[in-house]
Formats: C-alpha cells, sequence, structure tokens
C-alpha cells in the first residue's frame, strides 16, 4: 500500500508537474463532450462481452444466469477501483460462489485464470506488438525493449497452457520437475493448485467453445479501443485510426505498476507518455488523461454499486471475505 501510494503520487507529479490545475480545469471544461455517448456506450457493451466470456468458460462446471456473472464481474470491478490490494479477481469468486454451491473458490480462480492468462494476455501481447508499428519512430526502441520482454513472458506462459490443454502428459511432467524443485511441505498443496486450473482446461479443446472465447476477446479490446477513439475525437485530436491500439496497450501494460486503487497516477503517465509520442505535449493531453480515466472509472464504480446493493453485501464484507479468499489461496500455495 506504501509502495503504491508513493509511485501514483511520483506519477502524477510526472505528468502534471508543468501545468497548474487552472490550466487543467480549463482545458477539461473544452472538450465536446457528446461523444461521450458513444464512449460509454461501447464501456458498457464491453462490460457485457466480459460477462458473456466468462460465462463460456464457467458453462463446462455449471449454468449461471448471465446476470450473474454480470453482477459479479461489476462488483469485482468495484472492488479494484476503490479497495486496496488489487482483490477484484477474488471478490468475482465471492460473489458467484454465494448462489452457485456446484461451483467452488478454486475453480473459480481457475476460470479466471485462463480468463487473463490466456485470453487477456495473449490480446495484451498482440497489441503491444502491434503498437511499435503504429508509434513514432523515436519510441520505437525503448518500447520495443518492453514489448519484447512483456511478450516473452506472456507467449511462455501461453504455450505451456495450451500444452497443458492439449497434451496432458507432457504439461504433467513438466509440472512434476517443477514440483521437485519446491520444498517438500508445499509440493502437495502446489500439486492441488495446480489440478483446480486444469480441470478447466479441456474447455479449449473443443473449438466452437475456444473459437467464441478468441472472437469475444478480440471484441472486447476492439471495443475499448473505439470508446478510446470517441475521446480522440470529443478532444479534437487528429491522430491516425492505429493510435487507440498504442494507447490502450501502455495504459493496460501501467496497470501493472503498484499503485492505489483504481490505477491512479500509472494510468495517467501512461496516456500522458504515449500522446506525448504522437506530438500531443501541451495541457490538452492532461485533460485527456483525466477524461478517459473517469470515463471509466466513474460507470463501472456507479454500475458496481448498483449490484452491490442488489446483492445485500458491502464493501467492508467483501473486502474481508475476498481477503480470506486470498489468504486461502495463499496458504495453498506455500
Amino acid at each position: 500500500m506504501a509502495i503504491g501510494c508513493v509511485v501514483t503520487v511520483f506519477a502524477l507529479w510526472l505528468a502534471f508537474k508543468s501545468y497548474s490545475l487552472r490550466e487543467v480545469t480549463e482545458a477539461i471544461a473544452a472538450p465536446n463532450y457528446w461523444w461521450l455517448i458513444p464512449n460509454l456506450s461501447l464501456g458498457f457493451l464491453a462490460m457485457l462481452i466480459q460477462a458473456l466470456r466468462w460465462k463460456t468458460l464457467l458453462s463446462p462446471l455449471a449454468f449461471v444466469p448471465v446476470v450473474e456473472v454480470f453482477s459479479a464481474n461489476s462488483i469485482g470491478q468495484l472492488v479494484n477501483n476503490i479497495v486496496p490490494f488489487r482483490l477484484g479477481e477474488y471478490a468475482r469468486v465471492l460473489t458467484i460462489s454465494r448462489d452457485n454451491k456446484k461451483l467452488t473458490k478454486p475453480s473459480l480462480l481457475a476460470t479466471v485464470m485462463v480468463e487473463r492468462l490466456i485470453f487477456d494476455a495473449g490480446m495484451l501481447t498482440l497489441v503491444v506488438a502491434g503498437s511499435i508499428a503504429f508509434i513514432p519512430i523515436r519510441w520505437q526502441f525503448n518500447v520495443g525493449i518492453l514489448a519484447v520482454a512483456t511478450g516473452t513472458v506472456m507467449i511462455s506462459v501461453m504455450l505451456f497452457i495450451a500444452t497443458a490443454a492439449f497434451e496432458p502428459r507432457i504439461a504433467i511432467s513438466i509440472i512434476s520437475r517443477l514440483l521437485s524443485l519446491a520444498p517438500a511441505t508445499r509440493r502437495d498443496s502446489l500439486r492441488q493448485s495446480l489440478t483446480e486450473f486444469a480441470e478447466v482446461l479441456p474447455l479449449l479443446r473443443q473449438r466452437t467453445n475456444a473459437l467464441k472465447l478468441v472472437c469475444q476477446t478480440v471484441l472486447i479490446w476492439s471495443l475499448m479501443m473505439t470508446s478510446i477513439y470517441c475521446l480522440f475525437r470529443a478532444f479534437g485530436f487528429v491522430l491516425p485510426a492505429t493510435a487507440p491500439v498504442a494507447f490502450l496497450g501502455a495504459v493496460v501494460l501501467a496497470m501493472f505498476l503498484p499503485s492505489l486503487p483504481g490505477h491512479i497516477g500509472t494510468f495517467h503517465l501512461a496516456a500522458v507518455l504515449t500522446l506525448t509520442a504522437y506530438g500531443i505535449t501541451d495541457v490538452e493531453g492532461r485533460a485527456f488523461a483525466i477524461v478517459v480515466h473517469l470515463s471509466q472509472f466513474v460507470p463501472t464504480s456507479a454500475i458496481g454499486l448498483f449490484f452491490l446493493h442488489r446483492s445485500n453485501l458491502t464493501l467492508g464484507i467483501i473486502r474481508r471475505r475476498a481477503m480470506e479468499v486470498r489468504g486461502t489461496e495463499t496458504e495453498e500455495a506455500i
């Protein structure tokens, strides 16, 4: 928490140090906010597709109505936005398991891992790699190093998961060798966690579901890019149609850095640096960073609060139980 606070303050200082509050406020008031209508609509549609994607992953385990999945996702996003320690994924698991006794917390966490490690990580790899071709040449070397390092890790993880899905014997052999390096007291718990994860992977061998998951992921990221393009238009930025690709890749990568809840600071700095690469170095770029962050933060938080109230839960209860779920998982892993 302390590290996240320091990183947030430093990132905000770097992003806004050259401009006064009055200058930034005036720049925020200038855009054509009619473009928020398609921006927010596309963002909501992306949230709906995310719920459908998780429902697809859950289908081999149990039938879960779309509304319940959407509710759990929304509450998870709310928790990520305003609660420390990034408990959103655990909050999703907690919320959806409360009314679905057939779904165990380990199996739900496994579906979340598949969702993040295969589909979102895979799409992020493509976005970051594509960004190198789209940003101005003077930035390509530094971004290229980051993209290669990130892409290598992500592709390695995805290749291993694909091996586990289609050639489980090879994956088991690799896991056994890796587990032999772990202390004897931890091997059984690690093996159990990996077993829960492996139970979800056969879904990827079903071509229809696998294709559905890929299409849903591409659609989600395309909707997010198009929503960013709408805000470019609101500010009057004349940028290539590929600019949203580089922008989205940068801010998503920045979300992996420690920060206060809601990715405050790291998101803004990544946005400012990306716009600077495209020649937008004035106060409008800083105002854009604030508006694009609020356009995601406020609607997702409001929807999450609605479903939180509808579920007769409180943030305190969610936080405490999510910490318990994470603690249980950590204990099993060690």
